[in-house]
C-alpha cells in the first residue's frame, strides 16, 4: 500500500482522484506554493484536501522521504532534478515524467517509472508501484539508490564536468590524470 506520495515539484493533483480509496493515498507537498499554481485551491476544487498535506519549505526533507513509499515528479520541464536524485538516494522509488533532466536520471537507474504528464499516466504508474510486494519495491529502490549515489557523487560529477570542459583540449588527459590520479 502506498501510504504517502511525496512530491516536491510539478504538482498534478488530478491524478489523486483516480487512485482507489483502498490505496489510502496521502500526497505530501514539500516546497512553496507558487502564486501562478495555487495547489491548495485545486485540492479543494477536486475534493481531495483530506488526502493532501501542504508542509511548505522544509530545512530537512529526509524524514519526509523516509516516511514515503514513492516520490512522484511529473514535471513539465526540469533541469537536473536534484529533488529526484535526493529521493532515489534516500531509498525511494521514483515516478517521473519523460522530460529532459528527469529522463537522464531514469537512464542512470534500473527501476524508475517514466510517465507522460497526464493524470491517467501518473495514476497508473503509482498503481504499478503500489502493486509490487513491499520487499521487492524496497529492494528495487535501494538498488537504484546505490546507482544514483555512485553516478551523481560529488567526485564523479566534478570529474565529468572537468573532462567535458577539456574534451577538445589535448591537455585534457594530463589534467584529468593530475586531478584524479587515473588515466
Amino acid at each position: 500500500i502506498v501510504n504517502a506520495v511525496v512530491h516536491a515539484t510539478g504538482v498534478n493533483f488530478n491524478a489523486i482522484p483516480l487512485l482507489p480509496d483502498s490505496l489510502q493515498p496521502l500526497y505530501v507537498h514539500i516546497g512553496r506554493e507558487e502564486p501562478s499554481h495555487p495547489e491548495q485551491g485545486l485540492a479543494e476544487k477536486l475534493g481531495i484536501q483530506g488526502k493532501v498535506r501542504f508542509l511548505g519549505s522544509q530545512a530537512e526533507v529526509l524524514p519526509y522521504l523516509w516516511a514515503a513509499d514513492v516520490f512522484v515528479m511529473p514535471s513539465l520541464h526540469e533541469g537536473l532534478g536534484v529533488a529526484a536524485i535526493e529521493a532515489i538516494a534516500s531509498g525511494l522509488p521514483l515516478i517521473c515524467s519523460k522530460v529532459d533532466g528527469l529522463s537522464d536520471i531514469a537512464e542512470a537507474t534500473e527501476h524508475t517509472v517514466l510517465t507522460e504528464t497526464t493524470p491517467e499516466s501518473i495514476a497508473e504508474a503509482i498503481l504499478r508501484i503500489a502493486a509490487l510486494p513491499y520487499a521487492e519495491r524496497r529492494n528495487r529502490a535501494l538498488q537504484d539508490g546505490r546507482l544514483v549515489r555512485e553516478r551523481f557523487s560529488i567526485r564523479n560529477g566534478v570529474q565529468s564536468i572537468i573532462s567535458g570542459l577539456y574534451a577538445e583540449d589535448p591537455r585534457s588527459q594530463l589534467i584529468s590524470e593530475q586531478l584524479w590520479g587515473q588515466s
